[in-house]
């Protein structure tokens, strides 16, 4: 999905500000990478069934879909990050 297109359905579904939850999956061995993007942050973190993957769930307060939308290109450099 393009960018303006998210930002769109972001503002559509939304009502700013809200709290929004971001849900990843990374491969274990990057997960320190990812949780650096957010520190002081509790996410709740699940290993999947061979733990080679950990999915890593963040409900973040969000002033507008740019601050969602930061948060993405914040965490691109995450070697085999997925966003769901």
């Amino acid at each position: 999905m393009d960018r303006q297109r998210f930002k769109d359905l972001l503002d559509k579904e939304h009502a700013w500000p809200c709290s929004y939850k971001f849900k990843f999956i990374v491969e274990r061995q990057h997960l320190d990478a990812l949780l650096a993007h957010f520190p002081g942050e509790q996410p709740q973190v699940r290993p999947s069934a061979k733990e080679r993957f950990v999915g890593v769930t963040l409900e973040l307060p969000m002033a507008d879909s740019d601050s969602v939308l930061a948060v993405y290109d914040r965490v691109r450099d995450v070697p085999s990050l997925m966003a769901l």
